[in-house]
């Protein structure tokens, strides 16, 4: 079992919980991380205590963080297996205008963020 942290804006305590190592990278273009270090950053506190006060919250916390790539998924050229690697912040906008979708992939929002020991991320989203 691996770990993440999950920030309860209700009563500002941070819970460690377990969650499943079978994070697979064997469909699409993905990458393993293991997280190194993460940064707490204003947005994340802001997405914790939620628009209409502090909200429970399921969502894996933090956008900004860096690891080393563990496994690459079929495809994937971009990085390889020890290499150092930061997550983007939306990690499906890759190109041209910001859309509702693209928008839709912000790590520690609409998606889980990297406050955890392993991280699953789109290739196309680490630098």
């Amino acid at each position: 079992m691996e770990t993440a942290v999950i920030f309860n804006s209700i009563d500002w305590m941070i819970t460690t919980i377990f969650i499943s190592t079978n994070k697979s990278i064997s469909k699409g273009f993905k990458v393993l991380l293991a997280m190194r270090a993460v940064s707490l950053n204003y947005r994340d506190l802001l997405v914790a205590r939620g628009p209409n006060g502090p909200q429970p919250n399921e969502r894996v916390q933090c956008s900004a963080g860096v690891g080393e790539v563990l496994a690459v998924g079929p495809g994937v050229t971009e990085v390889k297996p020890g290499e150092r690697v930061a997550g983007c912040f939306m990690p499906g906008w890759v190109d041209g205008r910001l859309t509702s979708a693209k928008a839709a992939t912000a790590l520690g929002g609409a998606w889980d963020g990297v406050l955890a020991e392993r991280v699953v991320l789109p290739a196309s989203g680490v630098i």
